[in-house]
């Protein structure tokens, strides 16, 4: 698919081709292995983070900035009219703004970025590796002369550290806790050191940059110096044949008194290389940015510990790291993998969701603040669980650990765990997201041990089992229900804009009530294992306790639904969302604006907790048509604020303009995300397939590039309405959609459902999907799943089989009801096995 600015590489997993510079925003990707990452777009690294998403800023670009702080400046004598960066810009050749060079292109693969331009017949390209284990970043730069005349070109490797957190108390700056100095080596290395101003010793860092480049004739360590009375754009350096220090007046290792040092103002990493190159010739200069294992002392670390990160400039090494990362992510596509009807949603979803899910792990949407959101944690690692199971168990240990003892989770948590720092706002929808989480965990891996782990809490350092933070997790809801026995909103539900229902108690979330009958039914189910039992007998007062709770649960479930369904559901045939503080309702049929406005999620859940029944669910979804939009469904509409309305919070008192994220917006999440689980408890598949496209950025039709601006590989948050930018795509990766669409896909398309002690199947296909093939795997057992829809049916199983025989065993979907095919976990033993069936 192309469009002005690019298109998708045909051959190559995952992968995009940018032809021009002049994107209408930087179109970025990111690189990343848990230890590190890297984000970049068509004017190079854009920040690099180590150990995401709490981890120090290595290098960072300000918000609005097109340069790069890690770039190399190339002039060619007598052939260029002044120096040019290896991204091309910024360049001193008194062009026009928008001026591309010949044959420009940047490709971004999985495992590199590859930035490549000619210009007046030099070739420079540009290549960037994050290897697929520590905290390394690669950069290599390789100019050729394809002139007919020997060159003379003058090469200026620059970084520009930063090695800091990323958000400074306003009082501070990076550089006064910065030492740096250039030594030799193995290699000409440049080191910051971070130092601690607590003087804890166990906090400092130290940082590298590594250059493959003996022979320089000079270099610069102080950042002032190195622009003069330029600016970083245009440093006065460059007009200068030597930078300000000569090559041999380098420091020792680990010495910071010589003139190759600064400390307490800005450092900058520059060499300066002349080299004669020949017609045809070429020069490679290789480079690694990377932190330093520290010394337990707090002693500066010894040469020796750059022993590995030297190894990376031998000869062929940058191809053997490109190589290990390319089979890495060429696996993790192949975890799973469909092949329907629709060849550009399959591209999509086999090679694009599954990518930016495992970059969405690592930025999670409390960066960079070094915080996780609780419930954005929760939502994105139930979709990680089938990739990445060890890492979805961790995130659950973290977010447990910073649970509070009357069940309560703050809004974000530090991703570093329960000693950071946290926000403690009090949203009231986290626990929900986690015990679906934790149902999703257990269902996955059988690890029902994990019940038993001990974990503290945040305010208080006795542990207890996994098991009781669940129990506590639901407690909390139970206990705090108003008027009409919904549970009560606090500062916040989801829609974060709406924070200011029910500070003074009285406030009730829809939304929440609905998710906590999910979370109540995904408990009653844990407690049918015999094994989860066993376990819990370990403790007989805990195993007393799941019984009384669990017996509890199915009238609380009861009662809530009669809750949602009495004091919810409007005249007008869909439900209302919030009841405030004010005594009145707002996202219902007469809003204190005198407006009709429905909510989506309130609505969406209602559906996919099994509140509506099948006369409610077909009522919700004819008044759907109030939230359509050209980009999709809005989260509610009409927006809010133009006439301003009490006890809401920022979309309500005007503070949020009308188009701008989720106020009245086509909000990706909660607006497809959500509504495509509702279709599918439904069986809706025609409709759960258009909201599908309308979620994933690919379709130009849909999502034109020239209108969304955002590249049509990235999934976005929202699809906004803001004067002058209308359909215009906002905050690229940092959304919980990427997880919610892999759901969909295979949770909710494919049906495949993971129980407490086998496998659900029960598909909501679109009646255009004759036959569906599926792989995946189940408790280390490779799977095909094949649906096959010879009658155009949307939901309902007439038939299955297990490798040519007939199942027979059949158990009921949790929320949709519908009867659902069902093989016990004895049947997967690690041999490959064949699923078909028939709808």
């Amino acid at each position: 698919m192309k469009n002005q600015y690019g298109e998708f590489i045909d051959n190559k997993a995952a992968s995009y081709q940018i032809k021009t510079m002049n994107t209408p925003v930087p179109w970025e990707f990111i690189y990343q292995n848990q230890d590190i990452l890297l984000k970049v777009d068509q004017y190079g690294p854009v920040y690099i983070q180590e150990q995401p998403p709490s981890g120090l800023m290595m290098i960072k670009r300000e918000p609005y900035q097109k340069v790069s702080s890690w770039l190399t400046w190339i002039e060619v004598k007598g052939l260029w009219e002044g120096p040019v960066s290896n991204y091309f810009r910024p360049n001193l050749l008194g062009k026009k703004p928008g001026f591309e060079p010949d044959n420009i292109s940047i490709h971004y693969f999985p495992e590199k970025a590859v930035y490549e331009y000619e210009y007046k017949g030099i070739w420079v390209q540009t290549q960037l590796i994050v290897p697929i284990t520590g905290r390394d970043v690669l950069m290599e730069v390789k100019v050729r002369n394809e002139t007919c005349k020997a060159q003379k070109v003058f090469m200026t490797p620059v970084l520009r550290p930063y090695i800091n957190k990323a958000q400074l108390a306003p009082w501070d700056r990076p550089e006064w806790y910065l030492k740096s100095s250039l030594c030799r080596g193995a290699h000409p290395t440049f080191i910051t050191r971070l130092l601690n101003m607590d003087s804890k010793k166990e906090e400092r860092r130290t940082a590298a940059l590594i250059l493959d480049e003996e022979d320089f004739e000079s270099f610069d360590i102080s950042y002032e110096n190195f622009l003069g009375q330029g600016t970083y754009e245009k440093p006065a350096c460059l007009y200068k044949k030597d930078l300000s220090m000569a090559g041999k007046n380098t420091a020792r290792w680990g010495t910071f008194d010589s003139e190759a040092s600064i400390y307490g103002y800005p450092p900058v990493y520059a060499l300066r290389k002349i080299i004669s190159l020949e017609p045809g010739e070429s020069y490679t200069l290789k480079q690694v940015f990377c932190m330093v294992e520290e010394d337990e002392s707090g002693l500066m670390p010894e040469y020796q510990a750059l022993k590995a990160k030297n190894a990376y400039l031998d000869k062929g090494q940058f191809e053997v790291e490109e190589d290990k990362v390319s089979s890495f992510f060429n696996s993790w596509m192949k975890k799973r993998h469909i092949k329907s009807h629709d060849s550009e949603l399959d591209r999509f979803v086999n090679e694009w969701l599954a990518l930016e899910m495992y970059w969405v792990a690592s930025l999670d949407r409390g960066w960079p603040s070094g915080m996780r959101g609780s419930r954005d944690a929760a939502n994105d690692f139930t979709s990680m669980v089938a990739l990445d199971p060890a890492w979805s168990k961790e995130i659950l240990e973290t977010l447990f650990s910073c649970q509070e003892t009357n069940g309560w989770f703050p809004r974000q948590i530090s991703a570093q765990g329960r000693k950071g720092s946290h926000d403690m706002r009090k949203h009231v929808d986290a626990g929900c997201w986690v015990i679906e989480l934790l149902y999703e965990y257990l269902c996955f891996t059988k690890d029902f041990e994990f019940l038993e782990r001990k974990l503290p809490w945040l305010n208080w350092e006795e542990s207890v089992s996994v098991g009781e933070h669940a129990l506590r997790s639901l407690d909390y809801y139970l206990e705090r229900r108003g008027e009409h026995g919904l549970c009560l909103i606090g500062e916040g539900d989801w829609l974060d804009s709406v924070n200011r229902a029910g500070l003074k108690g009285r406030g009730e979330s829809v939304t929440v009530s609905n998710q906590l009958i999910i979370a109540m039914t995904y408990m009653k189910e844990l407690w049918k294992s015999k094994e989860v039992k066993r376990i819990l007998k370990q403790d007989q007062d805990n195993y007393n306790r799941w019984r009384t709770r669990i017996s509890e649960y199915g009238t609380s479930i009861n009662d809530m639904i009669k809750a949602i369904n009495d004091g919810a559901f409007n005249d007008k045939g869909f439900y209302n969302s919030v009841f405030t503080d004010g005594g009145y309702w707002i996202f219902s049929d007469k809003d204190p604006d005198g407006r009709l406005r429905m909510y989506g999620p309130a609505n969406w859940y209602s559906v996919a907790s099994g509140v509506a029944d099948s006369k409610k669910q077909e009522s919700v979804f004819h008044n759907m048509n109030y939230l359509k939009k050209d980009m999709g469904y809005a989260l509610y509409h009409p927006p809010m604020g133009d006439i301003p309305i009490d006890y809401v919070g920022r979309s309500g008192s005007g503070d949020m303009p009308f188009g701008l994220w989720e106020n009245g917006n086509v909000y990706n999440q909660g607006s497809h995300g959500f509504l495509g689980r509702a279709l599918a408890v439904s069986g809706k598949g025609d409709n759960l397939h258009e909201v599908i496209r309308y979620m994933l950025p690919f379709d130009q039709e849909k999502h034109p590039s020239e209108k969304v601006m955002t590249p049509p590989y990235a999934v976005v948050n929202c699809w906004q309405q803001v004067p002058g930018f209308n359909h215009r795509g906002g905050l690229s990766f940092l959304t919980g959609s990427t997880a919610m669409a892999l759901r969909m896909i295979y949770d909710w398309v494919c049906g495949i459902k993971p129980r407490i002690e086998g496998l659900s199947i029960d598909p909501c296909v679109s009646k255009k999907a004759k036959h569906t093939q599926v792989e995946f795997a189940y408790l280390d057992t490779p799977v095909t799943l094949t649906i096959e829809n010879p009658c155009r049916r949307e939901a309902g199983i007439q038939y299955g089989t297990l490798n040519g025989e007939i199942i027979t065993d059949r158990i009921k979907d949790l929320f949709s009801q519908r009867s659902a095919l069902y093989i016990e976990d004895s049947y997967f033993t690690g041999k490959p096995i064949t699923i078909c069936v028939s709808l």
